[in-house]
């Protein structure tokens, strides 16, 4: 391939790359949007170590702590994503090294979280857009070292769980009453130092 072609293309690239990369927020300032909901995978196969309970000092990591209020009877889901406690991991990827299924919406598609393990169904919210309290949204909540739950003032995709930390998401509907509702789960944070 002769020097010129080769320049051609790679320009091409990188022109394609730039434009996939601005695509949404070229979509939106022409008026349209592109209806995509992404979906993290499940863990299963992917190197991730987690196991079903909490975390311990014995097997050190991150405890996932999903609620699912009147979506699901019975207790809620307690994962530990073990030895994830890096700059890196957020409380959005946790869900994949903890092995649960996440599913954004398609106007925050990796941030807002609209369904876990498939609830609430596709018939209950489309995660097309944010759902509103009457329809039922899932609140986030941390705990640390420095004491038991608190409402995350941030969104998952922006927080940075620490090993020890816990991390809680309960569904809440305005039927469901006056809160706060708390993930049922006491935390038990702990130190990895």
């Amino acid at each position: 391939m002769n020097r010129k072609l080769l320049r051609i293309t790679l320009i091409g690239l990188v022109a394609l790359v730039a434009f996939a990369a601005a695509w949404p927020a070229l979509s939106g300032a022409v008026g349209f949007k592109v209806q995509s909901v992404r979906t993290t995978p499940l863990a299963a196969g992917l190197g991730h170590s987690n196991y079903r309970g909490e975390c311990l000092g014995t097997k050190p990591g991150i405890t996932l702590v999903v609620d699912y209020g009147a979506l699901r009877s019975g207790q809620p889901e307690v994962r530990c994503a073990i030895n994830r406690g890096s700059a890196e991991l957020t409380g959005w990827s946790l869900f994949l090294s903890a092995g649960l299924k996440v599913t954004g919406t398609s106007d925050y598609p990796t941030g807002f979280v609209c369904r876990i393990n498939g609830l609430p169904s596709a018939a209950q919210q489309d995660c097309l857009h944010t759902p509103t309290t009457a329809e039922g949204t899932w609140q986030y909540f941390t705990a640390s070292r420095t004491g038991g739950w608190h409402f995350s003032m941030v969104g998952s995709a922006m927080s940075h769980p620490k090993c020890g930390d816990y991390q809680g998401w309960r569904f809440v509907k305005n039927s469901d009453g006056n809160g706060p509702h708390l993930p049922r789960v006491t935390p038990k944070p702990f130190s990895c130092d």
